[in-house]
């Protein structure tokens, strides 16, 4: 059997500096928008399996520091979006009534966003956009994410996403969602003040 080397090693001494991840440069409007793409060939989204718990959900996120998930089948097709506001606002304890369950009882799959209720921006449309583009399609959808599709051979396949706060984040300006009700069922929570 070969022996494997092992590499040269050392103890540290002293106290060490850490290097930190470089800050995203500022943004302006004019720059082109897969600049702000997370794109998931390079970085993978954060998931969550539909059957999954909410608590499981807030563990991902916190673990993860994002306020975004991806609910995907046990294939790993994406079914839907579970943002950190459909957790922990009204929207799952309004959800949890309705099917006379306890909140701890509600899986991802019953309270996310379902692909149809999804805005989503092709990958070759936003190739020949700028980042104010971007933002005014933020907020003309009244959306806080937008995910990235691509054509292939075979079906559509998502690519990537962009996050309205980030980017505002980066332009240095405030963002404000004016998100919309996508469904019936929104529509009854916002008028009768269970949505949020």
């Amino acid at each position: 059997m070969p022996t494997t080397n092992p590499m040269p090693y050392e103890i540290l001494k002293g106290t060490n500096k850490l290097i930190a991840p470089d800050i995203p440069a500022r943004l302006n409007g004019d720059e082109p928008a897969v600049a702000i793409m997370q794109d998931f060939t390079k970085e993978s989204p954060c998931t969550i399996e539909a059957h999954g718990s909410l608590n499981d959900a807030k563990h991902i996120m916190q673990t993860n520091h994002t306020a975004f998930l991806l609910v995907v089948n046990h294939a790993g097709n994406c079914l839907g979006v579970l943002t950190l506001k459909d957790v922990l606002g009204k929207k799952a304890m309004s959800v949890a009534h309705e099917m006379g369950a306890h909140l701890g009882d509600l899986q991802a799959k019953d309270i996310m966003q379902a692909n149809e209720c999804v805005v989503s921006v092709r990958l070759e449309d936003l190739q020949h956009a700028t980042v104010a583009q971007v933002m005014a399609t933020f907020h003309r959808a009244g959306v806080e994410y937008m995910l990235i599709s691509q054509s292939s051979a075979e079906a559509g396949e998502l690519r990537g996403l962009i996050s309205a706060s980030k980017t505002a984040e980066r332009l240095n300006q405030p963002y404000y969602s004016n998100e919309k009700a996508r469904t019936f069922s929104d529509i009854v929570h916002a008028v009768h003040g269970h949505f949020n």
